[in-house]
């Protein structure tokens, strides 16, 4: 059973990552304009997902899954306080003056977070594997 959902998982993350390699190749050859628009429908669907995933969690019937969709909300309300205080911004406005090599290195670093959320993952992943192994088999 936990294979079967976290397969599910892994196939919806990996077509996302084919997808995130086919925009990015597809941004570098498109004009400006359409590149612009492509960056305009994936903040929409960055908010929507966003969005989407906090009402998931937030509504789970699950208390622990409810715990975490608060915990998200404090640690992105101590975000936005530390953007205000720094001065800086990852609204549409304040992103368009960020130099090029600037957004390639945040960029670079939000593919970092990607990779350490995705490590926690596969922890407990392996965790609930082995929690599902250690338990008795019952006999039908």
């Amino acid at each position: 059973m936990t294979h079967d959902i976290l397969s599910v998982k892994l196939y919806e993350l990996d077509k996302a990552i084919g997808q995130m390699h086919s925009r990015i190749e597809q941004g570098e050859m498109d004009c400006p304009e359409q590149v612009e628009k492509d960056i305009q429908e994936l903040r929409r669907e960055c908010r929507e997902n966003r969005e989407m995933l906090h009402n998931k969690m937030k509504y789970s019937k699950a208390k622990l899954v409810g715990r975490i969709a608060e915990a998200y909300d404090k640690v992105d309300q101590v975000i936005q306080i530390a953007q205000e205080q720094l001065g800086i911004s990852f609204t549409e406005e304040t992103t368009k003056e960020l130099s090029a090599e600037n957004k390639i290195l945040l960029a670079e670093y939000f593919l970092d977070f990607a990779m350490q959320a995705s490590n926690y993952a596969l922890l407990m992943s392996l965790e609930a594997i082995h929690a599902q192994n250690d338990q008795p088999t019952q006999n039908p």
